[in-house]
Formats: C-alpha cells, sequence, structure tokens
C-alpha cells in the first residue's frame, strides 16, 4: 500500500474533482473513513445506488482485494440494446477509490459488462481494475463496451486504475464511448478484445483523452483500430502509449495525432 494512504486518497479525489469529471461544487468529500469490506459485492452495489439516489458518493473499496462479480444487476430487457450490466447504472457522480482493487465478473457467471454510465452519470476510478467483462453474440443486439459503457455521460480512469481483459462481439472490447467524454490519466487499458472495432477503446461522437504516461498496449479488434478506433469524434494521445495492438493501434490512420501504425 502507499506510505501514505490518506494522501493517495486525496489524490485521487482531487484529480477526478479537477478534470473534466466533476466541478468543484460537486466533488464529494471522503469523510466517513468506511471501506467496503473485501469481497462485499452487496455492500458495492447498495453504495452505488445510494451515490445515484443521492446525487453524488465517493466510496472506498479495500485494497488488494477483489470484489468477483457474480449476477448482473441490471438484466436485458426486450427494449434495451445494451445488455446487462454487472453493477448499476451510474446515473449521478460517483468516485471509486481503491489501491491494487479488482473489480471482475466471475469467470462462471453468464455474459455481463461491468460499468455503465448513463448521460447523467460521472464515474471516477482510482486505483481499481475492470476486469472480465464478456458480450459474446446473441446477448444483445449492440453488446458494445465489455469493460465500460460510456452512454453520454464522463469517465475518469486516473492513477493506479485499468480496464483489462474484456472482450466483446461488438466494438469497445475494454471501453465504448458513444457521445461521452472520456479521461485516462496514468491508467492503462490492454489485453482487451473486440469482435468489430476498437479493441481497446471504440470512441463513437465522443472525447477521448489519454495523458499522463497510461498505456494502451495488447488489445484486438477483428476489424480495425486495435488500440483506439474514433468515429466522428476527437482523440488526444500525450506523454503516453498506444502500441502493440492488432491489426494496428489507431483507425482511422491519422486520426488520432501521436498515436504510430
Amino acid at each position: 500500500m502507499p506510505a501514505n494512504l490518506s494522501r493517495y486518497l486525496a489524490t485521487i479525489v482531487a484529480m477526478a474533482g479537477t478534470a473534466m469529471l466533476l466541478t468543484a461544487a460537486q466533488a464529494p468529500s471522503d469523510r466517513s473513513g468506511k471501506v467496503i469490506a473485501c469481497g462485499d459485492v452487496t455492500a458495492l452495489v447498495a453504495a452505488i445506488q445510494k451515490a445515484n439516489s443521492g446525487g453524488s458518493g465517493t466510496i472506498r473499496v479495500a485494497p488488494q482485494c477483489t470484489y468477483t462479480l457474480t449476477v448482473p444487476q441490471v438484466p436485458q430487457v426486450p427494449r434495451s440494446s445494451a445488455g446487462a450490466d454487472g453493477l448499476p447504472v451510474i446515473t449521478a457522480t460517483v468516485i471509486i477509490i481503491g489501491y491494487r482493487t479488482i473489480i471482475a465478473r466471475s469467470a462462471r457467471a453468464v455474459p455481463f459488462r461491468l460499468f455503465e454510465i448513463a448521460p447523467t452519470g460521472r464515474l471516477a476510478l482510482g486505483g481499481v481494475t475492470v476486469s472480465g467483462g464478456d458480450l459474446p453474440h446473441g446477448v444483445s443486439p449492440s453488446p458494445d463496451g465489455a469493460g465500460i459503457l460510456n452512454n453520454g455521460g464522463k469517465l475518469g480512469i486516473f492513477r493506479g486504475s485499468a480496464v483489462l481483459h474484456n472482450r466483446t462481439a461488438g466494438s469497445g472490447g475494454g471501453i465504448a464511448n458513444r457521445h461521452g467524454e472520456i479521461l485516462l490519466d496514468h491508467a492503462r487499458v490492454m489485453g482487451n478484445i473486440a469482435g468489430t472495432n476498437g479493441g481497446g477503446i471504440d470512441n463513437e461522437e465522443g472525447i477521448v483523452t489519454v495523458t499522463d504516461q497510461s498505456v494502451l498496449d495488447g488489445n484486438v479488434a477483428a476489424i480495425d483500430g486495435g488500440g483506439i478506433c474514433t468515429r466522428a469524434g476527437t482523440v488526444t494521445v500525450a506523454g503516453s502509449e498506444v502500441t502493440f495492438n492488432t491489426p494496428n493501434n489507431c483507425s482511422p490512420r491519422g486520426a488520432v495525432p501521436n498515436c504510430l501504425n
């Protein structure tokens, strides 16, 4: 663990509060000191629901711990094209802070993604890895974003966080961004797989910023944009690496400055 945990937590909250995610008025404080018990998925779900209903919340999860999701919280219904989610849809401002903490779908569970962000939602992750999302053919008409689907909201993935080893038959193996905003700040997106475009990140008419030594590596797309695929949106890569993705790092060619194919 960090030598000064309180300073680490304060840094993550400050990063979320000063970035494009939150205004100073919206940034929730972390006064309670309460940490959700290691592996207590029920408590994690309840904490997200409480933050949604209250308009904002900071959730501290246990360090060096895995929270294993075994059932979806939002089952797919005929009206939905997005598919099922392992955690409640983020509809307010939610900051989740851990340290080498993993939130993962069980390999034995039915297929679902981990997080979905609504247009009103703002999600910040610090020290948290999102892993194991699975959206195969047949689970949804639009199985996009196996790790995280940002459906018009705002997503910040900060220091020590990662999106690893998620896979979809659609686009955005790690993250799908639909008309929303994403900031990767000293974060990793690695080992994700898409059946179409955007193995790491698929961006559609949104804004994606990759900065401060972030890494997109080892992601795979069956068609194009192994690292990042963008359509009618803006992607900025600064001081970060988009490398060793298949079949290429970024698509379309030249659409992502500082990304070499």
